[in-house]
């Protein structure tokens, strides 16, 4: 079987679609692990197991890619680095080697013809900027023999355990991520199934500035790998006027259009669907009437706007669904919604953080804003006695 690449929109039900293709191939009796990057993505897998299968099967795991890399790579063979076990990972906020503009002294690979480890390690935690370098570092030594020139070859070992290999969220891996997925593909006979959305690219694994980084480049990727690439351009969750606005936040890069499959809106919520703009004065009125969830860049984001009310972070809200949500806009999304783009588009990440925020949404999404709308596709809500304008 080829391996597969699956670009799924927002709300496509790619959760659902893996979930289903790892238990087909349980029942095939083949071994599956299943990898996502984030905490809340593993909870999220393992209870859509539960709602389709009662469990989890005997040969189907699901874990965290630093789980992965710790686990099944770097600690069976790392006594032919290190001199003592390395106990977790160490969570980077920033590249652990770089303090301002300055590189730290002693932190180089190679010192003295070794391994250094400071490079990977510190209090015996595997530095997460690092961890993935570091198990392909061990994939390519292959020594043999006892003790530090212990025999081993960690991508047979993968193959003698798992048959498929199904990563979710596959945007979120960067740089030394796809080195290793490489060394896999071309080292072992492991099937990979890869399911993401470079839209929806709001954390990544590493701080190190290896590529590839960038949408484009992972694009790239999976093409020269080989893989078999396919698109779950709908989406069961947004209506259709949804989908067409949060596909105009990366109108420029040719991603195909989204469908909506979700369905026709219930009676009590008809009477307000799609997007808005909400003005100061209007919004304690808006807020009474709809009770949206509040999206936002951060806690500091308009925090005189927030006493009384649900609000989640954008990023945080990645993997949720509501019905209805209004989202405090950022000065780049203001620009973008006054018809310039070019500040939003300067940011990969601001850009993708508003196509989560919108996709969200079922039914209704609106921006806090006082400026003139500039698009046809948003518009201005005004308070009356008995329903909208």
């Amino acid at each position: 079987m080829p391996n597969r690449f699956s670009l799924a929109s927002a709300g496509a039900g790619k959760t659902t679609k893996l979930v289903g293709d790892a238990l087909g191939a349980s029942e095939a009796n083949r071994t599956v692990l299943v990898l996502t990057y984030t905490r809340n993505n593993q909870a999220e897998v393992i209870k859509k197991f539960r709602e389709i299968n009662g469990h989890v099967p005997h040969n189907v795991r699901v874990k965290g890619w630093f789980a992965f890399l710790l686990e099944d790579i770097i600690r069976p063979y790392q006594r032919s680095f290190f001199d003592q076990r390395i106990l977790n990972v160490e969570f980077d906020e920033k590249d652990p080697h770089r303090r301002d503009r300055y590189t730290l002294p002693g932190r180089a690979e190679i010192i003295h013809g070794r391994m250094n480890p400071r490079h990977y390690l510190v209090n015996r935690k595997a530095h997460t900027t690092y961890i993935s370098k570091l198990a392909v570092k061990i994939c390519i030594a292959r020594k043999s023999g006892r003790g530090r020139n212990a025999t081993y070859d960690p991508t047979q070992r993968l193959s003698a355990i798992y048959d498929l290999v199904i990563i979710d969220e596959v945007q979120d891996l960067v740089g030394w991520d796809f080195n290793l997925l490489e060394l896999i593909i071309k080292a072992s006979p492991i099937e990979l199934h890869c399911v993401g959305d470079f839209r929806q690219t709001v954390y990544q694994t590493s701080h190190a500035a290896k590529g590839p980084r960038t949408a484009l480049q992972k694009k790239q990727w999976f093409r020269s790998m080989n893989f078999e690439c396919t698109n779950q351009n709908h989406s069961y969750r947004c209506i259709q006027s949804i989908c067409d606005l949060a596909d105009s936040v990366h109108e420029h890069e040719a991603y195909a259009p989204t469908e909506s499959l979700a369905g026709k809106v219930p009676e009590s919520l008809e009477g307000h669907v799609g997007a808005f703009y909400v003005s100061e004065e209007s919004f304690p009125t808006y807020m009474a009437r709809y009770n949206p969830l509040i999206l936002r860049w951060s806690k500091r984001s308009r925090p005189d706007q927030s006493i009384g009310y649900v609000c989640q972070n954008f990023g945080e809200s990645k993997g949720s669904t509501y019905d209805r949500v209004l989202i405090f806009p950022t000065p780049a999304i203001i620009q973008f919604l006054l018809g310039n783009p070019m500040p939003l588009r300067n940011s990969p990440e601001a850009l993708n953080k508003l196509y989560v925020a919108i996709t969200r949404a079922r039914y209704s999404v609106a921006f806090l804003m006082d400026e003139a709308p500039r698009r046809d596709d948003v518009s201005i809500w005004r308070p009356v006695e008995n329903g909208d304008l």
